[in-house]
């Protein structure tokens, strides 16, 4: 555990905003340990230059399995792996070093680097998952495969978006990942009822704001385009 004031204190030597961490993930307060804090940020900051918007986005990275951070970067950069391509994804630096080495080493030889270096986050994932992924929708294709793994849907919820999005002719991207079937069933209805193209974008709203995007557009006269 961690005081506010402490935890303040040192995201002002780092630069960090405070309110920004603790709003994206509260639990920095209670499972949060100053020097593990302080390790973590000096090995981000200064050696490996992450910037302090990509760690106000994963406030986890400071106190989840801080052990395996240096471990995993040392494979990763091993393996050419470059801070570019985990800087926005750091989360994966908390995995534990077997799991993301097998990760690592399946997705290459099966996949290739090029499906590695443009969804890094796969190395969060369990084999496990990726396998249960292939196995039950073999009719995805590669990238839709590890967007399917990477997403935070179980495989009977993948099951219901997919058929969701057949129904409705709606292309599987990665986007679409990020929803149930029940909330793209919503948008899709706000969509056809305000003459809304569905695309892959839409799918990163909620029905609710698009309705108020809606309101406030044709409110000010405003097109509603892309």
């Amino acid at each position: 555990m961690i005081s506010e004031n402490k935890l303040q204190e040192i995201c002002d030597k780092y630069q960090i905003n405070f309110e920004k961490l603790v709003k994206n993930n509260p639990n920095i307060l209670s499972n949060g340990e100053e020097n593990n804090i302080k390790y973590v940020l000096e090995f981000l900051k200064n050696e490996l230059k992450i910037s302090a918007n990509n760690i106000e986005k994963c406030p986890s990275i400071l106190y989840k399995a801080v052990d395996n951070i240096e471990l995993n970067w040392q494979f990763l950069k091993k393996e050419n792996i470059t801070v570019s391509n985990i800087e926005s994804c750091l989360h994966i630096l908390s995995s534990e070093p077997v799991e993301l080495k097998r990760t690592y080493e399946y997705i290459e030889k099966n996949y290739g680097l090029i499906y590695l270096n443009s969804n890094t986050s796969i190395l969060r994932v369990k084999l496990e998952r990726i396998h249960a992924i292939e196995q039950n929708f073999q009719e995805l294709n590669q990238k839709q495969k590890l967007q399917a793994a990477t997403s935070r849907l179980d495989i009977d919820e993948i099951k219901k978006m997919i058929e969701v999005c057949n129904k409705n002719g709606i292309e599987i991207t990665g986007s679409v990942f990020m929803k149930t079937a029940d909330e793209i069933e919503k948008i899709v209805e706000v969509c056809n009822k305000n003459g809304i193209e569905i695309t892959g974008t839409v799918f990163m709203k909620t029905a609710d704001e698009i309705e108020k995007i809606v309101e406030v557009c044709n409110k000010n006269g405003i097109e509603i385009t892309g």
